[in-house]
């Protein structure tokens, strides 16, 4: 509650706690809070939709009990929002509690939009969003998306708005024995790659290159570059470079950016040549969708040949 930013409602939901959580929350008399007790346990996701819900605020942060809020976050976030009204969500960087690592993400919308093939592009506990996003879009949690409901909603909302992340750790985060079981880490996993999944055909990929592993190692240059993942690269970057959603989402500039960077890190890192590879670079469509002239296709070629017969 110690924030340099006063003005604000504080939404408590005790979960049906089995402990004396409520009678510490009732003998707080601050008239910012407001207390909902549950007798039974409803779950997160359905909390998380209901203070959505009932939240007042222009803005709504969210945090979990035993995280701990630095006093400038909500200042700092709401004074991002009011300047960049283009942006509708916004997270910080977060330190983890009991330890010097901090959990770091990028901080550009478009840097963001990229980051969801690999991950989560906003730390759940720090964000400050737009309430009129949720409500002007009828966006909410999703049950099916358990454990990883925040980067479920976090792509769909980005089709609508921006995101941002502060350059700055605002929020301490705690991590729970819980969030580490292995079987958490399953259900995490495999609802996390669905999401993924959901994602790349709402983008307007089909299920053939539907492949968040080969996308994640691919944006992460950890790839190894055959001619085959070549073809399979350039073949990804073209259905997003003719998909209307994929073009809402990224913008056509910088999916040729990507694109275009993709190719030459490819090109230059051959691992193995095959004559199909050869034929897609001799093609006018090769040059004249990564806007690269015929010579420079040569010199990437014979670098890249080179290259591969030292290996």
């Amino acid at each position: 509650m110690s924030q340099t930013y006063t003005d604000f409602e504080f939404l408590i939901y005790n979960d049906g706690s089995n402990d004396s959580s409520l009678d510490i929350l009732n003998s707080y008399t601050d008239s910012r809070i407001k207390i909902r007790n549950f007798e039974s346990n409803i779950g997160l996701i359905k909390l998380l939709n209901l203070a959505f819900k009932e939240a007042k605020g222009k803005y709504i942060a969210r945090m979990d009990a035993d995280d701990i809020c630095l006093p400038t976050r909500f200042e700092e976030q709401i004074n991002f929002l009011e300047k960049y009204p283009q942006f509708g969500i916004c997270g910080t960087q977060c330190q983890i509690i009991d330890s010097d690592n901090i959990l770091s993400k990028p901080t550009d919308d478009i840097d963001l939009r990229w980051w969801i093939f690999k991950g989560s592009p906003l730390a759940h506990p720090s964000i400050m969003l737009r309430s009129s996003i949720m409500k002007d879009y009828n966006l909410e949690f999703k049950e099916h998306a358990y454990v990883v409901e925040d980067f479920d909603l976090w792509w769909r909302m980005a089709f609508h708005t921006k995101m941002a992340n502060l350059n700055k750790v605002l929020l301490k985060y705690r991590i729970h024995e819980q969030q580490e079981s292995s079987a958490k880490q399953k259900i995490q996993a495999d609802n996390f790659r669905l999401s993924q999944i959901e994602f790349m055909q709402t983008l307007g990929l089909s299920k053939q290159y539907c492949d968040p592993i080969f996308m994640d190692n691919m944006l992460s240059r950890s790839i190894s570059y055959t001619s085959q993942n070549f073809m399979i690269m350039w073949k990804v970057f073209d259905c997003l470079h003719q998909s209307k959603n994929a073009v809402l989402f990224f913008g056509k500039d910088n999916i040729e950016k990507q694109w275009r960077e993709q190719s030459v890190f490819g090109l230059q890192n051959l691992q193995s040549f095959k004559l199909p590879l050869l034929s897609l670079l001799l093609q006018s469509r090769f040059r004249d969708d990564l806007k690269t002239s015929h010579t420079n296709v040569f010199s990437f070629f014979i670098k890249s040949l080179l290259n591969w017969k030292t290996r």
